[in-house]
């Protein structure tokens, strides 16, 4: 039993929110359009994706602000899989 809480303690340690927020500075001072959302799925703690997220179409006028952040439900997921999958939130702000 005691091992087990070690082991759950040490997981948990190493579980936690992230955020990436890229804003573009050619676009500063112009308004802000619309928002998408999207999934992005990641393995192995992060490092393994099975593929790139398409953005090119995304935006007509292009991008104001991307952002990819792992949410108490993608957190929740990495902890149950032992960090075997990890899905990823990315939130594209486009130019107005």
């Amino acid at each position: 039993m005691t091992r087990l809480l070690v082991a759950l303690a040490v997981l948990t340690a190493f579980t936690g929110c992230y955020t990436a927020k890229m804003s573009y500075s050619q676009n500063q001072g112009k308004s802000k359009g619309d928002v998408v959302r999207m999934r992005q799925h990641t393995f192995i703690g992060g490092f393994f994706s099975p593929g790139q997220t398409d953005l090119s179409g995304v935006c007509p006028n292009g991008i104001y602000e991307l952002k990819t952040q792992v949410t108490g439900t993608g957190l929740l997921i990495r902890w149950v899989t032992l960090g075997i999958w990890i899905p990823v939130r990315i939130t594209v702000t486009c130019v107005d």
